[in-house]
């Protein structure tokens, strides 16, 4: 039988190697990689071209309520978008309701995704302490489901004595805990008192979480997680102060992984002082340069395992309604649409390995979070391929697939998009036009195995 698409002589950018290989694809996986003679349906010339796994994007937030509103992207309008910079599989997060269970909350939200165009897995938020969601959380991950993400900020913060039960349980069964690392105590002073002193412009979203409010939440996380000797994912990590402590634990064994978001790896508070600053309003804030280049730095050196977006966005509507009063704005960007691009573009300007791409953002997430046949351009795998023309450059301009009309990136031009997307073996994107409206996503279960 010939195989349905080859790919010829393009270079393969793996996560631990970069090799120029013919792929063959047949069905939905990857049949062979090397020198291809055989026929195939269809040929694409790779030349000057490069290959790397889809993209897994581990943290976005397809529609979920914020403040008074509710993020503009669904499962269709968000993947869509996705699908533009190389996202084939997603992590989204389910959203307990006062009086749901984690059961219900999941299956509500993976009925949700029914209309994503690209394969996905879910964490399931902890945001309700009710009698007997221990022995839920046996019940989700039953069902594929075995991450589960806790607060330490905002009103539903989980205290320190139920994380240390949370973590013995996600310890007894396999599981593994995400945390959103911020002192919301602090925060919520500083917040009360920066408003009672009528201080309100967006520059006060980040002085009212200044960054020692991410490093106690990750000590204090870290050490509880060391304790009972299981493991810890923390999310959206913005600070040197807080990754410096997250290489600390690696280099002692305490098994922990650290995610950083494309916004964090671009941008500093100085966004906050622009006329349009409320619309980089996001939680953790931007930091300092200082923090910026560490993050990079932490990403060269491995200490930073992946790169998610973080995607919750909303329209300038939304955004302008409260521009004048940081604690009220909604919090979150658009990041998904430009998140592969971004990055490209960052690692040629800094001339860092292409392999980061692959390790951030397909391979680690992939091996975390327990996504079998992702991750990789290897034979036996899913045909999730992203193919891209170095030379191919565009500036980040509206209309965007995403609803919300706003990108942090507006304005850039960016190398890295991709010309051709594959979701196991079917076309996404097709000559940098989407043409997945058919394709429909799979649910997957998650096998952790740290």
């Amino acid at each position: 039988m010939p195989f349905d698409i080859v790919i010829k002589n393009i270079r393969v950018v793996n996560h631990n190697k970069a090799f120029i290989a013919d792929i063959g694809i047949k069905g939905e996986k990857i049949e062979k990689i090397g020198t291809i003679t055989e026929n195939a349906k269809e040929e694409i010339s790779g030349e000057g071209k490069f290959a790397f796994p889809g993209i897994i994007d581990p943290h976005t937030h397809m529609g979920i309520p914020m403040m008074d509103t509710f993020s503009v992207d669904n499962f269709h309008t968000g993947t869509v978008a996705g699908a533009r910079a190389g996202v084939t599989t997603i992590v989204d997060f389910t959203v307990q309701n006062p009086g749901d269970t984690l059961l219900s909350s999941f299956e509500r939200r993976k009925h949700e995704a029914r209309l994503s165009h690209v394969d996905f897995a879910l964490h399931v938020n902890i945001t309700e302490f009710y009698k007997g969601f221990l022995d839920d959380m046996v019940k989700v991950a039953e069902k594929g489901a075995r991450s589960f993400k806790v607060f330490f900020a905002y009103s539903f913060r989980i205290p320190d004595d139920l994380f240390l039960r949370v973590q013995e349980r996600a310890k007894e069964i396999g599981a593994l805990i995400l945390l959103h690392a911020e002192n919301g105590s602090i925060i919520d002073f500083l917040m009360k008192r920066n408003i009672e002193r009528g201080h309100l412009s967006p520059m006060y979203h980040g002085i009212s979480r200044p960054v020692f409010t991410e490093e106690d939440a990750v000590m204090r996380a870290i050490l509880i997680t060391e304790y009972v000797k299981s493991s810890l994912y923390i999310v959206h990590m913005t600070s040197k102060r807080g990754v410096e402590r997250v290489k600390e634990a690696k280099e002692i064994g305490v098994k922990v992984f650290a995610e950083t978001c494309p916004q964090y790896l671009y941008f500093t508070e100085e966004a906050y002082k622009r006329p349009d600053g409320h619309y980089f309003i996001a939680s953790p804030p931007l930091r300092k340069p200082e923090d910026v280049e560490y993050l990079w730095k932490a990403i060269k050196e491995g200490t930073i395992d992946t790169i998610g977006t973080d995607h919750a966005p909303f329209t300038k509507e939304q955004k302008d309604r409260y521009k004048d009063t940081f604690y009220k704005v909604p919090n979150g960007l658009s990041v998904i649409e430009f998140s592969m691009p971004s990055i490209f573009t960052k690692i040629i300007e800094k001339r860092l390995p292409l392999n980061i791409i692959p390790r951030t953002m397909s391979y680690n997430p992939a091996r975390i979070f327990g996504l079998e046949g992702k991750g990789e351009i290897k034979e036996g795998n899913d045909a999730d391929i992203v193919i891209i023309d170095p030379k191919y450059k565009k500036k980040v301009e509206p209309p965007y697939y995403s609803v919300s009309d706003i990108s942090p990136f507006e304005g850039m031009t960016l190398r890295g998009i991709p010309q051709f997307v594959f979701l196991r073996g079917m076309y996404l994107i097709k000559d940098y036009l989407f043409m997945g409206h058919e394709v429909k996503g799979k649910y997957l279960e998650q096998k952790i195995n740290l």
